[in-house]
């Protein structure tokens, strides 16, 4: 008889059930305590009845079974057949959300805020549906995302406007995003402005991303990207009009797409490996990602001007004792025939954790990033965090420039909490300027 639920006497011994043949075959697989279909969860394990159970078979389900980030509870035991083969149990404690969620960021730009709306595991199917709508005071932007079974399905669309200057040293207004930008009532100071212009910049993504195979993911589709200056003083961009490109993006390792956090932690879903989290590393642990995307702008595309550009990135990670992180983060990318709008930027393209009121931008462009990270206390309610880094960037247009800055974070995160809050401090060594922002699910 198959349990739906799973006792809490079990869910204690469980830890305990270890005892197997080595190298057995496995004659069965027990599934307790599942609400999500059991079919999805067969589908998880790296095994089936009639393979043979090796060494590290068990503590692998349970890792594929913790990244669906749906259970509270995770226990992979075996013990032996009434055959003489390996009999397996697999006991769950999983459930279903839909969350509500508001946010709200505060910092030298202005403010912005909005609402996400996620849901997961509904149907039973461990699918993921999240809409998201946020506004500033530039702006605003809608997004609808949707995933099962390691397929993935994007909708989003943005627009923004801000007053955009560029430099006599052949620097840019960092793009504003939805708040004002931050170089807006301090311009001056970074030199004679030789161009000033209002811009409008609407643009979004439709994508499809695909299953991961052999630690490789990769997600494509259509980005629409329309550009409109007005009101210009100084010379104005030749490049207004539609910019819209294809894309491709290839991810291996962990380097993985930033989001929101996963809303089910309200729940408590998510946290099966919480122990886990709470222990000193009992060895050093290092960790490795790349990706690569290539984005293509063509009349097959919808754009005015054919266009191309590549930028790669990667990230190296060396964690050790009571979760202590060192991390080195790489990027580099080139383009051809770019329309000013899209030449690599510093900080827009690189991924650069601090924040600035300027970057620059070129045909090429590569930048590097040296991180600290220490938890100052560990508990089960969540975690103080603290962050240092030093980071450099360097773009190519005919001659050099070179962003370079320092900065420092520090947050809370509560484990059910799947935002941070907390505040950052950036310093910009080559504009001698300091931007501060506090934030709840900003980026720390």
């Amino acid at each position: 008889m198959k349990l739906r639920r799973a006792s809490p006497l079990l869910l204690l011994l469980l830890p305990c059930l270890r005892v197997r043949a080595a190298d057995a075959k496995i004659s069965e697989i027990d599934f307790v305590g599942n609400r999500t279909e059991e079919r999805i969860l067969r589908r998880r394990i790296p095994f089936a009845e009639g393979d043979t159970l090796h060494d590290g078979d068990l503590s692998a389900a349970r890792k594929a079974l913790f990244e669906m980030r749906l259970f509270k509870q995770v226990f992979v035991s075996s013990s032996t057949a009434a055959d003489g083969g390996a009999r397996v149990q697999v006991v769950v404690d999983d459930g279903w959300y839909l969350v509500p969620f508001p946010f709200y960021v505060s910092g030298s730009g202005g403010s912005r805020g909005g609402m996400v709306l996620s849901e997961r595991n509904v149907l039973r199917q461990a699918e993921g549906l999240t809409g998201m709508g946020f506004f500033g005071s530039s702006g605003g932007r809608g997004s609808l995302w949707t995933s099962w079974e390691g397929w993935s399905a994007e909708a989003s669309y943005g627009r923004s406007e801000f007053v955009e200057r560029s430099y006599a040293d052949g620097g840019f207004t960092a793009s504003a995003g939805f708040h004002r930008p931050l170089d807006e009532n301090d311009f001056s100071r970074f030199g004679i402005v030789t161009g000033l212009h209002e811009k409008t910049v609407g643009e979004g993504a439709f994508a499809l991303g695909f299953p991961r195979r052999n630690g490789v993911t990769l997600r494509g589709g259509w980005e629409p990207y329309r550009v409109r200056y007005e009101n210009a003083l100084g010379p104005t961009p030749d490049d207004g009009g539609r910019l819209d490109r294809t894309f491709v993006e290839v991810r291996t390792g962990f380097l993985d797409r930033e989001g929101f956090g996963d809303l089910g932690a309200l729940l408590g879903f998510g946290l099966a490996d919480l122990e886990e989290r709470l222990k000193p590393l009992a060895v050093p642990k290092t960790q490795f990602g790349s990706g690569l995307t290539v984005r293509r702008g063509d009349n097959w595309t919808g754009s005015g001007k054919s266009y191309t550009t590549e930028i790669i990135n990667s990230r190296l990670a060396r964690s050790w004792g009571g979760q202590n992180k060192l991390s080195l983060s790489a990027s580099a990318g080139a383009g051809e025939n770019l329309p000013n709008s899209l030449e690599i930027a510093t900080g827009r393209d690189l991924g650069l954790m601090g924040q600035y009121a300027r970057e620059f931008r070129g045909r090429e462009a590569a930048a590097a990033t040296l991180s600290y990270s220490r938890p100052f206390r560990l508990t089960h309610r969540g975690v103080w965090q603290g962050i240092v880094f030093a980071e450099a960037a360097r773009a190519w247009d005919g001659e050099q420039r070179t962003k370079e800055g320092v900065g420092a974070s520090f947050y809370y995160r509560f484990w059910r909490f799947p935002l941070p809050f907390g505040f950052t401090v950036t310093r910009s060594l080559d504009d001698h300027n300091t931007q501060v922002s506090a934030a709840v699910g900003g980026r720390f």
